[in-house]
């Protein structure tokens, strides 16, 4: 029978792959370390291109030596984050409603995120021979807090309190501008940690998995004190305990539901993981206590919820200069960003069947969305990633890259790869963040392209791997 490819490359095209990768690997690592930086824009284009040049030599040499047709449904993400960037050209071309406006971003926003999906894919590809490299792009992220921390230091120092949170002005000096930037880099860095201990649990190499269990406390209570002291997120706190206790419950669950559970957790090795576990539920309860301390919108957060939703009896939300805050059914003014958020999301959702292809732009889509159901509303966004994204450009867009997330982690699950439980978490928590997350930057949405591309990618190579159609490079220890 003829064989789909030859699945023996030569030396130097196994040592061209190699090397390529490996640059892919550490560009990649250096973007995720100040993507979200402020006044990095001019370096990260170099990157952003410099990656993609890289990247179409690497892909062109990879896909010589597989086959595309029997990687067969690992297609999927790719298919559909490539053809969403193709729906927002064909948007422009035939529903736009401000042209220049969409121009403008077509050529900075979405060609930047159209080339971090390509050096999403390749860099992947790459990971695949190198699972363990992954652990750099959590470093990187890691030591831009390492920073954060060494700008934040002397203010609490001076201050004579060690908790001392930032505020606008705060921010404007300091690496990150606002909340959002670190609350993103935050959840990314429990989440990428969190997969890499899950994935090292089941190599059965002790002396790595110690490592990187050291490596995930570090990268936990970097995230978590920032949360709570320096930059007082909610969402941040919220989403970075879910991944944890997510994982532990689930964790727990499968070892009592083996057979002979009970007898496993008398091991040493059992009884290590469960030290682990409750220092990292501890580290989690103690900053979320003192985040939920300090920050009275939990106290009232379901009222607030309540009234949010009602955008039609409670309209202060259009403008707040005009009207004020609404008061709770118990008497106090509503905490303004929980109440904001609640009600931009829901003026949002009920915009789009007015809107069902978009309006077009990233920058303001609720205020031009919403207009004929509210005709005096101010606000320019949601507050929420996934309302922004299909205000901007409808029901297909967003269809594509729920598809796309979705396959991903239908395929992670049925496939055996050395970052199964990496891709899993990102995946899930991707689609976590941007139900309360913002795209006030664009660089929210160039990561989120990324990491849907690096995934697909990592999910491709895996699968042309057992296939036995990717070149017979020597593979790392997984």
């Amino acid at each position: 029978m003829q064989t789909l490819v030859d699945t023996q490359s030569s030396p130097t095209n196994q040592r061209l792959l190699s090397r390529l990768g490996l640059a892919l690997i550490l560009i990649s690592s250096v973007l995720l370390g100040i993507w979200a930086v402020k006044d990095t824009i001019a370096l990260r284009n170099i990157l952003l291109v410099s990656g993609t040049i890289v990247s179409i030599i690497f892909l062109y040499q990879y896909l010589k030596s597989v086959s595309v047709r029997a990687i067969g449904t690992y297609w999927l993400p790719v298919i559909c984050i490539f053809i969403s960037l193709i729906w927002v050209v064909l948007h422009y071309c035939y529903f736009s409603i401000q042209p220049e406006v969409q121009l403008k971003e077509l050529q900075s926003i979405w060609l930047r995120s159209a080339l971090a999906s390509v050096l999403g894919i390749a860099t992947g590809i790459a990971l695949i021979s190198r699972p363990r490299y992954i652990g750099l792009f959590w470093t990187a992220i890691l030591i831009s807090f390492f920073v954060l921390f060494a700008q934040y230091l002397p203010l609490a120092i001076k201050s004579g309190n060690l908790v001392v949170p930032l505020d606008y002005l705060d921010f404007r000096r300091y690496l990150f501008i606002g909340k959002i930037n670190p609350m993103y880099l935050g959840v990314l860095l429990i989440a990428g940690s969190t997969g890499l201990l899950l994935d090292a649990i089941r190599t059965n190499d002790r002396l790595w998995l110690k490592r990187i269990a050291i490596f995930w406390l570090l990268c936990l209570l970097t995230a978590m004190y920032s949360f709570a002291f320096i930059v007082n997120t909610r969402s941040g706190i919220l989403l970075g305990s879910l991944i944890i206790i997510a994982w532990s419950f689930l964790g727990l669950l499968t070892l009592f539901g083996k057979k002979g559970g009970k007898d496993a957790l008398k091991s040493s090795g059992a009884k290590k993981f469960i030290y682990v576990l409750v220092f990292a539920l501890g580290v989690v309860g103690i900053f979320g206590y003192k985040q939920i301390q300090r920050d009275s919108g939990w106290h009232q957060i379901i009222e607030d919820i309540e009234i949010g939703y009602q955008v039609e009896k409670y309209p202060h939300w259009q403008n707040v200069d005009t009207y004020g805050f609404p008061k709770t059914e118990s008497g106090k003014v509503v905490t303004y960003n929980t109440y904001e958020r609640v009600a931009w999301a829901t003026a949002g959702i009920k915009s789009v069947p007015y809107h069902p292809y978009g309006v077009g732009v990233l920058i303001l889509p609720l205020g031009l969305a919403a207009k004929d159901l509210f005709p005096g509303v101010s606000p320019l966004s949601t507050h929420s990633g996934w309302v922004d994204l299909t205000l901007a450009f409808g029901l297909p867009f967003i269809a594509l890259m729920w598809v796309a997330n979705l396959s991903i982690v239908y395929l992670a699950v049925r496939q055996k790869s050395p970052l199964k439980y990496t891709i899993l978490t990102l995946s899930i928590i991707l689609f976590a963040l941007f139900l309360v997350g913002e795209l006030s930057n664009g660089h929210n949405l160039e990561m989120l392209f990324y990491f849907f591309a690096l995934m697909s990618g990592l999910l491709i190579a895996q699968a042309a791997k057992l296939n036995s159609l990717t070149p017979s490079a020597p593979i790392e220890n997984q």
